[in-house]
């Protein structure tokens, strides 16, 4: 991917939704405008594209790709944000609906509702979380290696509670293959190292914490300078700083 790169009943789960999915934290003034522009020229070429081809699977999969950068990173407005999200779930939906052996549409259909989901702060059923994981575990069955749908389903298990499928060692292993899968992949082995550390593992978290800072061909140099080395960084500092114990007397 291009910028990016996952109840019983009806019950509020909106806290632990957002832990679900591997959302960027946006910050557009560290975005370089060159990148939105080559975003932007992307989706009009692939628009163009479409209006000629509406049924190549391929060029569908670009669409659903695109429509996610842009949700994440081209606009400010939730309205526009929303759009291109509920596009980009649309235009997955479309290639899974002419090849249902497309793992990286499987993903990106779920990575797609996901985002929709958790911006609409809507109240998830059991139900739709259902089916988000149902599509990451398709894209894994047809692509064990799949880095993205790996993250997302390593940040799903670690973030819904038990009773919906949450698993905080199954979550590691997953984040594990994902960094295994694409080692260049610096969100996922950012998140990594801050699941080791919540899990008491200093030494793994330092780590995985220090490959981000050191990493030389990371997936996105952009995302990688201005949110994950920055992040990794500041993490490693506080592991750094001593805590002072105060004893009562």
């Amino acid at each position: 991917m291009g910028f990016l790169w996952a109840r019983l009943g009806w019950i509020g789960l909106g806290a632990s939704l957002f832990l679900a999915f591997p959302m960027q934290v946006r910050s557009f003034d560290a975005i370089e405008q060159s990148d939105l522009a080559a975003l932007q020229n992307r989706l009009q070429e692939l628009r163009k594209a479409y209006s000629a081809n509406p049924k190549t699977p391929e060029l569908l999969i670009q669409l659903a790709s695109a429509y996610l950068d842009a949700g994440d990173e081209l606009y400010a407005e939730s309205t526009r944000r929303i759009e291109a999200y509920q596009a980009g779930a649309d235009f997955a939906k479309n290639a899974l609906a002419l090849d249902q052996r497309l793992a990286e549409a499987h993903f990106l259909y779920a990575a797609n509702l996901g985002h929709l989901a958790q911006l609409k702060g809507v109240l998830i059923s059991a139900l739709f979380i259902r089916e988000i994981k149902s599509h990451v575990e398709q894209a894994l069955e047809l692509d064990p290696h799949h880095a993205p749908a790996l993250h997302m389903m390593g940040m799903m298990l670690d973030g819904l509670p038990w009773f919906l499928g949450g698993d905080a060692e199954g979550s590691m292993v997953y984040l594990e293959r994902a960094v295994a899968a694409d080692p260049a992949y610096t969100h996922a082995r950012l998140n990594l190292g801050k699941l080791y550390l919540k899990h008491g593992r200093i030494q793994a978290a330092k780590e995985q914490l220090s490959l981000v800072v050191g990493a030389q061909f990371p997936r996105s140099m952009y995302v990688w300078s201005s949110r994950h080395k920055p992040e990794a960084l500041r993490i490693l500092k506080d592991l750094e700083t001593p805590r002072v114990t105060v004893h009562s007397k």
